[in-house]
């Protein structure tokens, strides 16, 4: 019996302080957080297992690189958490915890000013970062081929053939970087803390309106029932466009939300390769792919946004198709090939294609919006794994101000991480901010 599925289905009218859509990984951790706080928080997804959406989908990178100052902070405090993830989410000892593998990521130069960027904002945020020269890069990876490949080409195009002639002579290293082999536990992990901290699911149940009733909001669900709530936080990962339209909210946002498609492949590697052993994540600019270990002999290939490669929106997110595309997996195994010599590629595609919920820049919103008591965690997919473990407690101080009356567009809060003393302001996550150019998800 699955422990999250609240019976009966059609539940009585009841009004809660904070409904939360959305049960991946940042809306379970936003439910946690509300409720540390002792508030009475409800839990609402149209999946009918926590972490089955774009979380399940996502490759668990724990990385404390990133093109903005907050998101780098963010992350650097969150592998404390990462590390203990079973104390962090006080999970009984009878009970399966997700892991979190160390394996540190190597940023290899791609000939634009990337790197640059990524070490003055390491720099900025106080975190620990190792600069790697062609000599150190050879001896840390000494599976990769590390010559110069790039830029990324279509496999079609006969520059991806031609033999380099430079080797790629400089790199970011993050020794404490890493990677969940399985997402989709860790945000179970996080739901079942938030139940036992008296959070309420509502698995198997569509949010289809919102209306307002004695100065709460009313949350319509597809089978007839609703649920009040005095504030709202739409976490929806793909599905928040949706859910910010049925609020009617959006229209002041200056960054924009889209629905990705993104895919990711297993590789096989030759035998002489132990990723256990010798493994890292690779953010590899050069060919246009990202990838890290997956067991001992494989590794779990994406790309990394290349223009190359195109991108693939779907308006309607319920046509995702979650079987790898034929060519996608040819690209990106063919592309792990030329930087990990003797790579078995298979007869089939083997992998999974998910939806991620992006923003223009990348970067997520944490925010109210302009309706009342109607709060976003939206852009998140691909690129906020790694941060979930503080997420939570930013928005819920974003969610408990505006119950107080405070006005974060007017004065946007300034939030300090605990472990470093880091402050973040709200505004750098803003609805209304102006995009951060330049920016991927890498």
């Amino acid at each position: 019996m699955n422990p999250f599925v609240t019976s009966p289905k059609r539940t009585p009218r009841e009004t809660f302080d904070v409904a939360v859509v959305g049960a991946g990984i940042i809306g379970a951790t936003i439910a946690v957080s509300l409720a540390r706080t002792g508030l009475d928080v409800i839990v609402i997804d149209a999946n009918g297992t926590p972490g089955f959406g774009s979380t399940s989908s996502s490759a668990g990178i724990v990385r404390v690189h990133a093109f903005d100052v907050e998101s780098s902070a963010m992350a650097a405090e969150s592998i404390a958490a990462w590390t203990d993830w079973r104390e962090f989410t006080s999970t009984p000892a009878d009970e399966a915890v997700a892991e979190f593998v160390r394996c540190g990521t190597f940023v290899f130069d791609d000939g634009t000013e990337s790197l640059e960027r990524l070490a003055d904002t390491m720099t900025r945020a106080r975190v620990d970062y190792d600069e790697v020269d062609g000599n150190g890069l050879a001896r840390a990876l000494p599976w990769a081929d590390t010559r110069r490949f790039g830029p990324p080409a279509a496999i079609e195009d006969s520059a991806f053939w031609r033999e380099p002639t430079e080797r790629i002579e400089r790199a970011l290293h993050t020794p404490t970087s890493g990677y969940v082999s399985d997402p989709a536990l860790a945000a179970q992990n996080l739901a079942a803390l938030a139940r036992r901290l008296g959070v309420r699911f509502e698995l198997g149940r569509r949010v289809t309106g919102f209306a307002e009733q004695s100065g709460v909001t009313r949350i319509e669900l597809h089978d007839g029932g609703h649920l009040d709530a005095a504030a709202v936080v739409n976490a929806a990962g793909p599905h928040s466009r949706t859910i910010n339209a049925l609020a009617g909210v959006g229209g002041d946002f200056t960054v924009g939300l889209s629905a990705h498609r993104q895919e990711l492949h297993l590789v096989h590697l030759p035998e002489t390769v132990s990723m256990s052993r010798d493994g890292a994540h690779i953010v590899d600019g050069d060919l246009g792919i990202n990838f890290r270990p997956d067991g001992d002999d494989a590794v779990l290939v994406g790309g990394n946004g290349s223009p190359v490669d195109g991108v693939e929106v779907l308006d309607d997110v319920d046509s995702l198709d979650p079987s790898p595309s034929r060519e996608a997996w040819y690209r990106h195994s063919v592309r792990t090939a030329r930087r990990i010599p003797g790579s078995r590629i298979s007869v089939a595609p083997s992998g999974i294609a998910g939806l991620y919920d992006v923003t223009d820049d990348w970067l997520p919103i944490y925010d109210r919006t302009d309706r009342d008591g109607f709060y976003v965690a939206v852009g998140t997919s691909g690129n906020q794994f790694k941060t979930a473990p503080v997420v939570g407690d930013l928005m819920t101080a974003i969610v408990r101000a505006g119950l107080d009356g405070h006005d974060t567009d007017a004065t946007p809060l300034t939030h300090t991480l605990p472990l470093s003393g880091a402050t973040i302001s709200s505004s750098a996550f803003s609805r209304r901010r102006t995009p951060l150019l330049g920016g991927s998800r890498g």
